[in-house]
């Protein structure tokens, strides 16, 4: 029923927004768990750096999957 109201263009940007909060959702929560642990271990900040840098490269991971996945379904479009 919403999509009736919406244009291509506006379900687009939904999906790319929707892609953007994921990869931030997960640098987040990385980083947090990097945090917890430097607390713990008064380690403070290579816990948190390492939770970033897994975070990103989780994200990124995400994002590769994503982009592969609606790309395949492009291609079995035009076919």
């Amino acid at each position: 029923m919403i999509k009736k109201h919406l244009s291509k263009e506006n379900i687009n940007f939904i999906g790319y927004l929707g892609i953007g909060l994921n990869i931030a959702i997960t640098i987040f929560i990385f980083v947090m768990i990097g945090y917890f642990v430097d607390k713990k271990f008064n380690t403070l900040p290579q816990g948190t750096i390492l939770g970033g840098l897994a975070g990103f490269i989780f994200g990124m991971r995400t994002l590769f999957l994503t982009v592969k996945k609606v790309s395949s379904k492009k291609e079995d479009k035009k076919n």
